[in-house]
């Protein structure tokens, strides 16, 4: 079987993955998330003909990875797999599937789900059960479409909720939520038009395909992106969902002009470690920024382009980056440690680091420009603090 309706991926959940598995659960428990058709490997270009055929009209189209090895108990496989959006015509759509099925060459089924996208004016992520404390939920979020969060790109909006409540007991609010990239409501957008969406106007400042580069009202960059509303909308849904899979779940949405939007859930697979009362046993603390995955290492930093250039390695590095690129997770068995100047405690790389237990530390400012390749330094990645020399105290 090639072609699955997304509401029947439940009973082939072998073929077609648990990303579309999960989704097809929430569709059958009429939880909003995107309705959307499953292709399974191998398939001929007449079966993704067919599926133009049914999807042509709702496009543009988001194509996502849906591979057998992501979203277990066991792995996220987080950012391992292409996804590909806004694909508006039928070649493009031809590409972005060969594109996503080739990127599971390890995957022993290989499958792409197709499904509109939708139009979010804000988006993020919800672990249900956070990383850094058990009695927690935490939620990430940026304006536009979630990738620039997932990628580690951008530093995202940060709430934390109390779990049995759901009241706000944490907050971290970026003043740098300057632009985010939406999806455009008409062809070619031009420079310059304005799009009214409820946390403002954003006024387009680069257009590409059908997804355009928005820049933020300085109100909306002062302004959390989630309103207290919205905030325990998805404390909601992150409780329901665990009644459902019986797990605490990561959850990826997103908001459009009719609410919050499910993309995708799986179980978060992480240890957990409280990280509040565990004081840091280092002094002389350079650097700091927000703790990703705990645990403290100390050893000799390599930034993250002479990593990509240098390839195989004799030693274990702390790798050195502005963003936790999902392509990291390619050098796992020779990283010891990671610190980036941006991204979140939700992103894609951050959730592979707690995976396999190698401290990471975000959003570190001056990262690049003060650790350079050689460098001797030790991170503390359970309180976000970044020293200089090795846990002895021997320094730089």
């Amino acid at each position: 079987m090639t072609i699955i309706p997304l509401r029947e991926a439940i009973y082939h959940s072998k073929l077609v993955g648990s990303k579309s598995a999960n989704l097809s659960v929430l569709l059958q428990h009429q939880i909003r998330t995107v309705d959307g058709i499953v292709i399974v490997a191998p398939y001929t270009r007449t079966d993704l003909q067919n599926v133009w055929n049914k999807m042509e009209g709702a496009a543009p189209l988001a194509v996502r990875s849906s591979m057998s090895s992501e979203d277990t108990e066991y792995s996220s496989a987080a950012g391992r797999y292409e996804t590909i959006l806004g694909v508006a015509s039928f070649e493009e759509f031809v590409y972005a599937v060969h594109e996503v099925i080739s990127s599971g060459y390890d995957a022993v089924n290989k499958a792409a789900l197709v499904q509109p996208l939708i139009a979010g004016y804000c988006s993020g992520v919800l672990f249900t059960q956070s990383p850094i404390s058990v009695n927690a939920m935490m939620i990430e979020s940026i304006y536009g479409l979630g990738e620039s969060l997932v990628s580690g790109k951008t530093t995202p909006d940060h709430f934390e909720l109390n779990r049995e409540t759901g009241v706000v007991v944490k907050e971290r609010i970026t003043n740098k939520k300057t632009h985010g990239i939406f999806v455009s409501p008409q062809p070619s957008l031009e420079i310059g038009h304005q799009v009214e969406y409820p946390i403002g106007k954003v006024r387009c400042t680069f257009s590409f395909g059908t997804k355009f580069i928005g820049s933020v009202s300085y109100r909306g960059q002062q302004s959390p992106s989630l309103s207290e509303e919205q905030l325990i909308g998805l404390y909601n849904l992150g409780i329901q969902l665990e009644r459902i899979f019986g797990t605490p779940q990561d959850i990826e949405w997103t908001i459009d002009e009719y609410g919050i939007c499910l993309l995708q859930t799986r179980p978060i697979v992480v240890k957990q470690q409280s990280i509040t009362e565990k004081e840091s046993l280092l002094q002389n603390a350079c650097l700091e920024g927000f703790p990703a995955s705990s645990g403290t290492v100390s050893g000799s930093v390599i930034q993250y382009e002479d990593l990509e250039l240098q390839g195989a390695m004799k030693d274990h590095y702390i790798v050195v980056g502005y963003e936790t690129s999902p392509k990291i997770i390619y050098h796992l068995n020779q990283v010891k440690g990671i610190v980036t100047e941006f991204g979140g405690m939700l992103c894609h790389a951050a959730i592979v680091a707690r995976e396999f237990g190698i401290p990471c530390v975000v959003g570190v400012r001056g990262a690049m420009e003060v650790l350079q390749t050689g460098d001797v330094i030790t991170v503390d990645g359970s309180q976000g603090l970044v020293f200089k020399g090795d846990e002895h105290g021997t320094l730089f």
